[in-house]
């Protein structure tokens, strides 16, 4: 009884697994025609339909991924979290202004 207890368990734990990773958002890369145009390649699900580029896009289309500005969630204010760095110096098309963790004397900027 035992065995068979352990067995059904495992398997269940198995399934909430596969489950879990079956519902998560497909991880999407940024690429260099988006992050150029001020956004990043994000899930359509995480970006507003207002904030969808229309002229840069994201090669991986067929996956659902779209050039966004403004896509991060609001609570995301890290700078290398955002796809970006710390610079003295950056284009106001490059500049992630949501991030709050730079020096006040640096900008965190988009890497391209």
């Amino acid at each position: 009884m035992s065995r068979y207890l352990w067995t059904l368990l495992a398997f269940a734990a198995l399934l909430c697994i596969g489950y879990a990773e079956d519902t998560e958002t497909p991880q999407v890369e940024d690429e260099k025609e988006c992050l150029a145009a001020g956004g990043i390649c994000v899930h359509i699900s995480n970006c507003p339909v207002e904030k969808v580029s229309a002229q840069a896009k994201c090669s991986k289309q067929d996956f659902g991924a779209v050039c966004c500005h403004s896509a991060n969630p609001p609570t995301e204010t890290r700078c290398e979290k955002l796809h970006g760095a710390c610079k003295t110096f950056c284009g106001d098309n490059v500049k992630l202004t949501q991030a709050q963790d730079c020096p006040s004397d640096q900008f965190c900027c988009a890497l391209v």
